[in-house]
């Protein structure tokens, strides 16, 4: 955020005192101002590469009298990566549908692996950022006006300035991993070694196109971007009640009623298209959207819960589809067929 800094001396002067005097004022970043149940924030938006510069998380188990967040779970972080790498091949196909260039059969094929789906978009991080008054009192910002009137204001990203997040950490490790993985792609012309974000598990070297639609995926991780709410001047109980409520009381969805709505998962998917949509309305069998049922009602007895756990043995010898591939399912699935129709 732009603080008051000394204006540095007019004329000729010597590197030191130009160097010391020297802005740090770092790219201006558009915002609107809000009242959260009375409280003031900012919202804004940054690219997935700068989320990585200038935010953190206050998760170091070392210094608990500065920690506001629980244990970061690596595999969740990682899902989540999996997810964003899927949005961003999504985003440079868009980019080329955009620019009316080809969308070749290696660009498909790679988001085939990885999972289509319908729409694809990253929650808001929620941040507190904490070199300021409350409320932000002391913040300096500048007012941007379109037709006369006050359209947002705009701030200045500072080096050292810290976002911290209260609400995102395995969102932000998400994005963290992902980048890593395009670095690694664009370092060394190859896959990671067992790496659970590559598409293809049973190859590492990759050809020419494929090369190019990665370079493509990782320009856009400058252009896609996530949205900030950021809270001023909190004190470290005021961000461990923040994290409390934005974590605590919000309703679960039940999961028969998640894996309904979700089409990404290809496991799922074949529950809902071979089997819900195909052999089991052929014969006559229901499946409960609930994920409890009682046995003395009508019907199969059996939610769509059971049915995946079910396909997640047949298809992967697990007891969940969280990591399944679309290659998974294409090599399995007349075997998992058989399985159902005897």
């Amino acid at each position: 955020m732009e603080m008051n800094h000394p204006k540095p001396p007019v004329g000729i002067t010597s590197l030191e005192d130009a160097l010391r005097f020297e802005n740090s004022s770092g790219v201006p970043v558009k915002t609107f101002v809000g009242y959260n149940c009375g409280s003031r924030t900012f919202t804004l938006v940054m690219t997935l590469f700068e989320i990585l510069a200038h935010t953190d998380v206050a998760n170091d188990p070392s210094d608990d009298a500065g920690r506001a967040q629980r244990k970061l779970d690596m595999p969740h972080a990682t899902s989540i990566a999996k997810y964003i790498l899927k949005g961003l091949l999504h985003a440079a196909r868009r980019a080329r549908r955009n620019h009316g260039q080809e969308i070749t059969d290696t660009m498909n094929n790679l988001i085939r692996a990885l999972g289509e789906q319908p729409y694809i978009a990253i929650p808001p991080l929620v941040t507190s950022f904490r070199n300021c008054d409350a409320n932000g009192t002391n913040l300096k910002v500048s007012q941007l006006e379109s037709s006369g009137e006050l359209a947002c204001f705009k701030i200045y990203v500072n080096l050292g300035d810290t976002f911290w997040v209260v609400d995102g950490q395995h969102r932000r490790t998400g994005i963290q991993i992902a980048q890593q993985f395009l670095d690694h792609i664009r370092t060394y012309k190859r896959y990671p070694a067992k790496s659970s974000l590559s598409p293809d598990k049973t190859k590492r070297d990759l050809t020419a196109e494929e090369l190019k639609v990665w370079e493509e995926v990782l320009v856009q991780t400058r252009s896609c971007t996530v949205s900030l709410e950021v809270h001023l001047g909190l004190n470290l109980d005021q961000e461990r009640q923040l994290f409390h409520d934005l974590n605590n009381l919000g309703k679960k969805v039940e999961r028969s009623l998640a894996f309904q709505f979700d089409i990404s998962n290809p496991v799922n998917l074949f529950v809902k298209e071979d089997l819900i949509d195909g052999l089991f309305q052929e014969r006559g069998y229901e499946i409960s959207p609930k994920d409890k049922v009682n046995w003395g009602d009508e019907g199969s007895g059996l939610t769509w819960k059971d049915l995946l756990a079910i396909n997640a043995v047949l298809f992967l010898n697990k007891t969940t589809v969280n990591n399944a591939s679309q290659v998974d399912v294409d090599t399995r699935s007349g075997g998992a067929r058989h399985f159902w129709m005897l």
